[in-house]
């Protein structure tokens, strides 16, 4: 009895130590199990040191349209928003009295133009006479009195060629300002814009003492930003320096623009002093009067 209680006591306390011994190497097993890990190039990037600030978008032209002559509106092609191209015409005044003026003028060029012709064929006819009278009376053939008639005659002939002359230029003038004013009686596109505002109906008479204003027109196929900027911070500013905008009317996007002006001047109220930051403008999106935040590189 007791060679069989042996072995199996020794049986019984082996069995647990093995159990004991497989499960701490599955519990090793478990711990070392490897963790993914991803790698990544490691990658240099510039940070931006900025100086910040606030600013109104300004048109990059913007033109006051006024009448070189006065007149009664007789058409207007645009109101407020209208895109036009350089050369639209976009208000037509009464043209009749202007179309007189120059068949008037066309008139009287062509008078001026007969009575110069006319003088000049006098004068050569004259002055044909006066040197063969001077030759004679040089060699004492004709009396002093005969001679003095003649030259004269020439020297009469002489100035009313030149006033005739005078005259044609200024009937070629007239006539060049009577085609420019009828020419004005068409206002165009000074360069392709919007019509900001338009201030006249037809049927409104212009005047240009005082000057009737007609439209504002505007380019913004670019603009500019301009804002004021801390005295303190002008040592770190420099032309060309670029800047990232942000308007409140495009939620999350970035415009990119340059310093294209440091004014020189300090306020001396608000210690500040003004830049002009210019950016393009596909699709005219960006207006005049807009609010922008602004980051300039440093």
């Amino acid at each position: 009895m007791k060679r069989f209680l042996v072995p199996f006591i020794a049986l019984t306390l082996i069995a647990p130590w093995g159990c004991k011994s497989k499960g701490k190497k599955e519990a090793q097993k478990k711990v070392e199990k490897p963790i993914p890990v991803e790698v990544t190039a490691v990658r240099s990037k510039k940070l931006w040191v900025t100086v910040s600030a606030v600013g109104t978008v300004k048109p990059n032209l913007m033109v006051t349209m006024k009448s070189k002559i006065p007149g009664k509106i007789i058409r207007i092609h645009v109101t407020e928003g209208s895109r036009v191209r350089k050369g639209d015409i976009l208000v037509e005044l009464d043209p009749v009295d202007y179309e007189l003026a120059v068949q008037n003028a066309r008139a009287a060029l062509k008078a001026a133009q007969y009575a110069f012709e006319e003088t000049k064929v006098n004068l050569e006819e004259i002055e044909g006479d006066w040197t063969r009278y001077k030759r004679l009376y040089e060699k004492k053939v004709i009396a002093k009195q005969k001679w003095d008639h003649v030259n004269a005659g020439y020297h009469k002939a002489k100035i009313m060629k030149d006033l005739a002359e005078a005259r044609l230029s200024r009937a070629k003038v007239a006539l060049d300002m009577a085609l420019t004013n009828l020419k004005h009686t068409k206002l165009t596109a000074p360069f392709d814009g919007i019509v900001a505002k338009r201030l006249v109906d037809p049927g409104d008479r212009v005047y240009t003492m005082p000057p009737t204003v007609l439209l504002v027109v505007m380019d913004i196929s670019k603009v500019k930003v301009v804002t004021d900027i801390p005295e303190k911070e002008l040592t770190d500013l420099h032309l060309h320096a670029p800047a990232r905008l942000a308007f409140d009317a495009f939620p999350g996007k970035v415009f990119m623009g340059e310093v294209t002006r440091i004014y020189p001047d300090v306020d001396p109220v608000t210690r500040n002093f003004t830049v002009e930051i210019r950016l393009g403008n596909p699709g005219w999106k960006l207006h005049a009067g807009m609010f922008a935040h602004v980051r300039i590189k440093v």
